[in-house]
């Protein structure tokens, strides 16, 4: 394993398993190159949750919250990963605005909390996405202007993938946005 602030990277082949459905998670990875998909297995039947390429970060909600992996995510083709460790995201949030390292895990944690209270009540795919825009426009209202931009660094891009995943997932299965 590698120190922390130091990002190991992994070169993976075609099929290989990145993520399984049901472990505990310690790290994320940041795809490089190469091409993936995510999916859940219930019941015996695989359902295909998004396809996930260069610039993507995968396995992110196991950087701040304690719990299973929801998905497997497993390499299409030959892949080329970063790995952010938990450590590292924490030395990372530990040289960030104080304000930042106070809200970004309480965040992450209440995103986690309602996609499963979602799920359990039967929400849509269109109330997570309401879900996650609202609750990041609140906390950006809700910071002083020298804060906003860190706050923008720190999770526009993995708050944009995850959209992004279920606007691929929405078209994948044909599903109309009311």
């Amino acid at each position: 394993m590698a120190e922390a602030g130091i990002l190991e990277r992994r070169a993976l082949p075609r099929g290989e398993v990145i993520i399984s459905q049901g472990e505990m998670g310690v790290s994320a990875f940041l795809i490089q190159s190469g091409e993936v998909v995510v999916f859940t297995e219930s019941g015996g039947k695989r359902v295909e949750l998004a396809r996930m390429g260069p610039g993507q970060i995968i396995g992110e909600m196991a950087l701040v919250v304690d719990g299973p992996r929801s998905a497997t995510v497993q390499a299409l083709t030959d892949c080329n990963l970063i790995v952010i460790t938990r450590d590292v995201l924490q030395e990372k949030i530990q040289k960030s605005d104080p304000t930042i390292r106070a809200l970004l895990p309480m965040l992450m944690k209440r995103i986690a909390q309602s996609n499963k209270a979602l799920l359990r009540q039967g929400g849509d795919l269109d109330d997570m996405d309401r879900l996650v825009r609202s609750l990041y426009q609140e906390l950006h209202t809700s910071l002083p202007a020298a804060q906003k931009k860190s706050l923008e660094i720190a999770l526009e891009e993995p708050m944009n993938a995850f959209l992004k995943a279920i606007a691929d997932f929405r078209s994948h299965y044909g599903l109309s946005k009311c």
